[in-house]
C-alpha cells in the first residue's frame, strides 16, 4: 500500500531556518573575532621581510597542498621558522622569495602575511547570514 508523503509545515521549515540563522550568527562572531585579532596584530606588530626557506608538497588521499616554511630574524636577533602560514596570497612561492610579514614582538610565532586581507571569512559569514535571513523571512511570513 502506498503512503502519501506529507511535506513539512511552515513551522518546521521555520525552525530549520532559525537554527541555520543561529549557526550563521555564531560563524559571524567567530569571523569578527579572527578579523579583530589580525587587525590588532597588524597595528601592534613589527613589519619585517621573511624568506621562504622550504616549499613542500603534502600529498593527501584526494588532494595535495603546499606547506611553506618562512624564516625571519626578530629585532632581538632570534631566528624564527614559521610553517604553513595561511593566506600566503595568490601566486606560487619559491625558495628564496621574500614575503612581507607582521609579527608580534612579545610572541614572534604570531605572524600574519602583510597585505593579505583577513576579512574574507567575515564577508562570507555575512553573505550566508543574509541568505539564511531571506529564507527564514520567506518561510515564516
Amino acid at each position: 500500500m502506498l503512503q502519501r508523503l506529507s511535506l513539512p509545515s511552515s513551522f518546521e521549515l521555520g525552525i530549520v531556518a532559525f537554527i541555520a540563522s543561529i549557526i550563521c550568527l555564531v560563524s559571524i562572531g567567530l569571523a569578527i573575532y579572527e578579523s579583530v585579532q589580525q587587525v590588532r596584530l597588524v597595528f601592534r606588530g613589527k613589519r619585517i621581510d621573511a624568506t621562504v626557506v622550504q616549499v613542500e608538497r603534502i600529498q593527501r588521499a584526494r588532494s595535495s597542498r603546499l606547506q611553506i616554511t618562512l624564516r625571519f630574524t626578530t629585532k632581538t636577533g632570534a631566528i624564527i621558522n614559521i610553517k604553513d602560514i595561511g593566506g600566503m596570497g595568490p601566486g606560487r612561492r619559491e625558495v628564496g622569495d621574500i614575503v612581507p610579514i607582521v609579527y608580534l614582538p612579545s610572541n614572534p610565532k604570531m605572524v600574519v602575511v602583510q597585505g593579505i586581507k583577513g576579512f574574507e571569512y567575515l564577508f562570507l559569514a555575512f553573505g550566508i547570514a543574509f541568505v539564511s535571513g531571506l529564507v527564514f523571512f520567506k518561510i515564516c511570513f
